[in-house]
């Protein structure tokens, strides 16, 4: 492992990671997935069926990359940073950008937060 990044795939949850100044990119997620991270970004691509994510990220991205059949919750929120959902749902108030709603049919809430950065929801 690089000591500025962790890789892995093929992760089965329930998991937390509490992690400074590392970049996190994980590959094919299952389970029930918590990540608390500063200074660096944050990727996620889960597999179906989708589990609970819940990502807080100080100073750094995230980007989650999601089956386009997914169902969930998503609930995120960049403070003094921007958010963008290929599934829709974002808007701008003041110094907050958020998106939230219920994707598809619905399911476990993914919880991502972060300031001043970005966050990227993508279809897959």
């Amino acid at each position: 492992m690089e000591p500025d990044e962790l890789r892995a795939s093929q992760i089965v949850g329930p998991f937390r990671l509490d992690t400074r100044s590392k970049g996190v990119h994980l590959d094919e997620v299952s389970g029930e997935v918590h990540i608390s991270d500063r200074n660096a970004t944050v990727e996620i691509n889960p597999k179906l069926p989708l589990s609970p994510i819940d990502v807080n990220n100080v100073h750094g991205d995230i980007e989650v990359t999601l089956p386009a059949s997914a169902g969930f919750q998503l609930d995120a929120e960049s403070v003094g940073g921007e958010v963008s959902s290929d599934f829709g749902t974002q808007s701008e108030n003041n110094n907050r950008a958020v998106a939230t709603g219920t994707i598809g049919k619905g399911g476990p809430q993914v919880r991502l937060r972060t300031d001043h950065a970005s966050i990227r929801i993508q279809k897959q």
